[in-house]
């Protein structure tokens, strides 16, 4: 078992099945029977740095997966261009909120915003100055969330609002949502400068109050009301 005498320093070497060996250095020349003594001591040390490090492992790898399951479930609610709540997630919570009005008889409503003449700037500017006016203007949009108001990309030059836990008297809800589109009208009429260029953008604007209006799935997303 001893390994090697180097100046005075003992070396020892102990056997560590399954894991390999391990050197103990010493100053004093162990006894045979000191040395057989420490041989399941190192063992038992071995297997339960052995366990730590794979312990430290195992949450290590939990908190990797965990990360990758909160990425995967925000690029599922996401808009990858703009940051926005997706299409499909806004329409979850438009589902759950619907649910919500009825039974606690409140209203919500969803709010429909449409840019007008976008493509003009993608064909006249391109793809990657569009991207950036849309991101600009999101940025915009999503200022004005706030704990009843989500806001969402539903896809190219179109956004989707989702106004929850309205008064359910119809005229002060009214009111609510006209303030609303006030400040999406100043927040995209805003002039906007990207890569020396500026831009004037309009909207238009549609709404839908909920539940109260004929809600049918194949007219979600149509606005009842336009206003520019």
């Amino acid at each position: 078992m001893l390994f090697e005498e180097i100046n005075g320093t003992f070396l020892y070497a102990f056997d560590l099945p399954n894991h390999g060996i391990i050197i103990f250095e010493t100053r004093v020349e162990f006894e045979p029977i000191i040395a057989k003594a420490l041989q399941p001591i190192f063992v038992k040390l071995s297997t339960s740095c052995y366990s730590n490090i794979v312990y430290n492992s195992l949450l290590l790898e939990m908190e990797a997966r965990k990360k990758a399951d909160k990425r995967a479930i925000y690029e599922a609610q996401h808009d990858a261009l703009t940051g926005l709540f997706s299409q499909q997630y806004i329409k979850e919570l438009l589902k759950q909120d619907y649910v919500r009005a009825i039974q606690e008889k409140h209203h919500g409503c969803l709010i429909f915003l449409g840019l007008n003449r976008f493509k003009a700037i993608n064909d006249e500017m391109g793809h990657s100055i569009g991207d950036k006016v849309l991101i600009a203007l999101a940025q915009r949009l999503n200022a004005l969330s706030c704990e009843h108001l989500n806001v969402a990309r539903f896809g190219g030059d179109e956004f989707i609002l989702l106004l929850s836990h309205l008064p359910q008297d119809m005229t002060k809800a009214q009111e609510i949502v006209d303030g609303i589109i006030l400040k999406i009208n100043h927040a995209i009429n805003l002039p906007l400068t990207c890569e020396g260029n500026l831009f004037k953008i309009f909207c238009s604007i549609g709404y839908h109050f909920y539940p109260q209006q004929h809600f049918l799935k194949n007219v979600l997303l149509k606005m009842m009301t336009l206003k520019t």
